[in-house]
């Protein structure tokens, strides 16, 4: 099923495709956090992965820069390989 917006992922996308990787990298502003649902805690897609079967995801609490985001992103991927 495909986002209103495209290039956009919401967590009924999330819902529908079965994730068995060890890691997810959500690289976007604010993709930790989400909206509190009292009795359940955070709703984000980082919570969309892990109930999905997402052993973990990395995602961020707070805005990041396109540019820092590519500049982090591809540290991150030359230390973890």
């Amino acid at each position: 099923m495909m986002s209103p917006r495209a290039g956009f992922v919401t967590l009924n996308d999330i819902g529908v495709a079965p994730f068995s990787s060890n890691l997810v990298v959500i690289s976007g502003c604010d993709t930790g956090r989400g909206w509190h649902r009292r009795g359940e805690g955070a709703l984000s897609l980082s919570r969309g992965f892990i109930g999905q079967g997402a052993q973990a995801v990395l995602g961020t609490l707070w805005p990041v820069s396109d540019r820092a985001t590519a500049v982090f992103m591809g540290l991150f991927y030359d230390e973890l390989f």
